[in-house]
């Protein structure tokens, strides 16, 4: 995996996060209006819910292994000569795990 596809999944986390943050606001600002009475209530701060998704962010990052350059460079100059061709299948599995990892990152 390179860099510029974790920077890539990090801006997907965030934007997610940023999504589900604005629908939590809208949620609890029609909730405040038709339910005055309520007596238990927590305010979180924008910087709050902010410094929780970088956490969430270097998690993930944390996580996740370091680029063997070396593998790397192979890769790119057996695909440059021709030389690479994995199978469907193994391509197929790489896209599921893939799929798997974003769907687990927004559910968190």
């Amino acid at each position: 995996m390179e860099i510029s596809d974790k920077s890539q999944k990090i801006s997907q986390v965030q934007q997610r996060q940023a999504i589900s943050t604005e629908r939590s606001n809208k949620k609890a600002d029609g909730a405040e209006s038709s339910t005055l009475a309520r007596a238990d209530r927590v305010d979180v701060s924008n910087e709050a819910v902010r410094l929780a998704a970088v956490s969430k962010v270097i998690d993930v990052v944390t996580d996740t292994p370091e680029i063997d350059r070396n593998k790397v460079t192979a890769l790119r100059e057996a695909i440059a000569k021709g030389e690479y061709s994995p199978s469907a299948k193994d391509v197929a599995s790489k896209m599921i795990d893939e799929d798997a990892f974003i769907s687990a990152l927004s559910k968190e």
